[in-house]
């Protein structure tokens, strides 16, 4: 609705977290078949507003890390 808020999260798409996937038995292709990057385009693409993303743990200080959460708004008035 109009000036809710949304809380979602993914793991990073990354060397990482395909090889622990891997060990874990599982394909992360199927397993996490989105990104950071594929949430922000839907998420824009319906009108909504990233007003604060975190990846865990930061690594190095790079907007990167093995999870990304992120909270989105919707304009209380969409004109």
């Amino acid at each position: 609705r109009p000036g809710g808020q949304a809380v979602y999260g993914v793991p990073v798409k990354n060397f990482i977290t395909s090889a622990l996937f891997w060990i874990l038995g599982h394909d992360d292709k199927v397993i996490h078949p989105s990104d950071p990057r594929d949430v922000l385009k839907a998420a824009r693409g319906s009108g909504l507003i990233l007003e604060k993303q975190t990846f865990l743990p930061r690594i190095n200080g790079f907007m990167t890390g093995l999870y990304w959460a992120a909270r989105f708004r919707k304009p209380a008035n969409p004109n």
